[in-house]
């Protein structure tokens, strides 16, 4: 949808429309989810290369908007049709942001997601510490 409303060149007027579009379709699969385990939803989402996707998603969210923006910046320097950056962007982009992002989930994320699994602090515990 939003690679639709891109191409178009929705302006502002559209953006309540598809915000509500997203929303439903987003709380329609929900409510799919949580139904049998034998759905379809749960069967495409529960994929491998989804679960690996959704392993490292935090990672994605944290260092997309910064990478989009350093390629966006490069894109520009080189004077491209808006479609022609956009796909750039799109093809080129996505697996730039998630190699990197995959990179940063090993080298940041984690080391901190195995520790905490290792040896929890309970409050209990950091009371007599702290105490």
């Amino acid at each position: 949808i939003a690679c639709v409303a891109s191409l178009k060149r929705w302006d502002l007027r559209h953006v309540e429309i598809t915000d509500l579009f997203i929303g439903l379709t987003t709380a329609g699969i929900l409510i799919i989810c949580s139904g049998p385990s034998t759905s379809w939803v749960k069967i495409v989402l529960g994929c491998h290369p989804l679960t690996v996707l959704g392993m490292f998603s935090y990672s994605i969210y944290l260092i997309h908007n910064p990478m989009q923006h350093l390629l966006w910046h490069w894109l520009a320097k080189l004077n491209l049709d808006p479609t022609v950056d956009f796909f750039l962007l799109l093809l080129v982009g996505t697996p730039v942001i998630c190699t990197i992002s995959y990179v940063f989930f090993w080298v940041f994320e984690r080391p901190f997601l195995q520790q905490s699994k290792q040896g929890r602090v309970t409050a209990a515990a950091l009371e007599r510490v702290t105490s």
